[in-house]
């Protein structure tokens, strides 16, 4: 996971590897009974800080039973906080060495095993 989000969130030089409005984007789901998806995205554009968001199940009523008390303290707990358009669980992280990506990789890992209503399940993509 530490590899794609370092992928997804190393841009190079700019105007040789990216222009302007260039995003880049990389999503991990987890599938539950009766097809119902569940994800964390990350959202990355050169010099910005990364948005992850945490699906919260606002814009996704089938994702609802699965997003419940424990698992909506779970990601308070690791400092995201409800915004956006999508009502998402949000955080921002500045990265930039591949440390970076391998604690965002950790804190990722940690919202599927402790936010996950199902112990152990963890992202499928």
């Amino acid at each position: 996971m530490a590899a794609v989000i370092a992928r997804t969130c190393e841009w190079g030089e700019p105007f040789e590897d990216w222009t302007s409005a260039t995003i880049a984007f990389s999503c991990s789901t987890s599938v539950r009974r009766g097809n119902v998806g569940l994800y964390v995205q990350i959202w990355t554009e050169p010099g910005e800080p990364v948005l992850i968001e945490a699906c919260s199940g606002a814009w996704n009523p089938t994702a609802r039973p699965y997003v419940k008390a424990p698992q909506r303290a779970a990601l308070r707990k690791l400092g995201y906080r409800v915004g956006g358009q999508a009502r998402n669980y949000q955080k921002y992280w500045t990265l930039s060495p591949l440390a970076d990506a391998r604690a965002l990789a950790d804190e990722l890992l940690s919202i599927w095993s402790r936010s996950s209503p199902t112990v152990g399940s963890g992202p499928s993509t």
